[in-house]
């Protein structure tokens, strides 16, 4: 069987046209390079692997990583400008090798009317969660729980719903502006 879960198999950059921003899993670094020169422009660190595209905003850099926490860099210098626990508190366990929060974010999260979408949980019963987040300052606007739902891949915005994938089974759709649950 082909794994379906392969986050960790390359880099996935992104770039504003003036830089090209990308993380990893390994050393748990966001990198920002210029675009046009390759040089390395700033290096930040989380607590914990970071598995999916950083999505960039207004001018800042949004990173979601398995210490539990969503992080947002201002994009032009890489200065931590402020993070939110989305996990419920900050208990550890082992994972891939590693500690990870037990509440990792396995979702890239998603920007779009100016709301900041994320998950945090992998495992169900430790509980799983969506949040709808104000970029500019991390202020969690409304929080669900997912219940039976394994949050893992990169989030989908439309008009009025917020897709989650969920690995192997269908995802889970809420609506955007209040989190209800649509199936």
């Amino acid at each position: 069987a082909i794994p379906r879960v392969v986050f960790d198999l390359a880099h996935h950059p992104v770039s504003d046209g003036r830089f090209v921003v990308f993380a990893s899993s390994q050393d748990d670094h966001v990198r920002c390079l210029d675009l046009k020169t390759g040089q390395l422009r700033w290096r930040v660190a989380t607590d914990g692997p970071i598995r999916f595209a950083p999505v960039l905003h207004e001018g800042g850099v949004f990173v979601a990583s398995d210490d539990g926490h969503l992080h947002r860099f201002d994009l032009d210098t890489g200065e931590f400008e402020w993070k939110v626990r989305l996990a419920p508190d900050d208990r550890r366990i082992p994972g891939n090798g590693r500690l990870i929060s037990a509440w990792p974010i396995r979702t890239g999260p998603v920007i779009d009317r100016g709301v900041l979408h994320a998950t945090c949980g992998l495992f169900p019963r430790f509980g799983t969660y969506a949040f709808a987040i104000d970029p500019d300052s991390g202020e969690i606007l409304w929080s669900r729980p997912l219940p039976g739902t394994s949050p893992q891949g990169y989030l989908l915005a439309s008009s009025n719903r917020l897709f989650i994938p969920t690995g192997r089974t269908a995802p889970t759709t809420l609506g955007r502006s209040d989190g209800r649950n649509l199936g």
